[in-house]
């Protein structure tokens, strides 16, 4: 694994987590970021998240890394926000 991928999964997983983190439903803090804020900034580490897998790897197989990456980011990401602030019922 090279360091593109590693920079390309983190890039990733940030982007993810600033999607999140604008989302109305989001329970790791009690007010979500602002929706523009967390959806370009979230826009721009996803794109380059996939720039350096795709620089590591055919962007082919990059894509299909980064979507299924992205899968698992979005689905973990309500677990850990219970588990951050279990006590924030909806």
């Amino acid at each position: 694994m090279s360091l593109n991928d590693l920079y390309g999964l983190g890039a990733s997983a940030l982007g993810a987590l600033c999607i999140y983190l604008a989302a109305p439903q989001q329970r790791c803090w009690s007010v979500p970021w602002p929706r523009w804020i967390g959806r370009s900034a979230g826009g721009l580490l996803l794109l380059l998240g996939w720039c350096g897998l795709a620089d590591a790897a055919q962007p082919l197989m990059a894509t299909y890394v980064w979507i299924t990456w992205l899968m698992l980011v979005f689905v973990a990401l309500p677990y850990l926000g219970a588990l951050i602030n279990p006590s924030q019922g909806r």
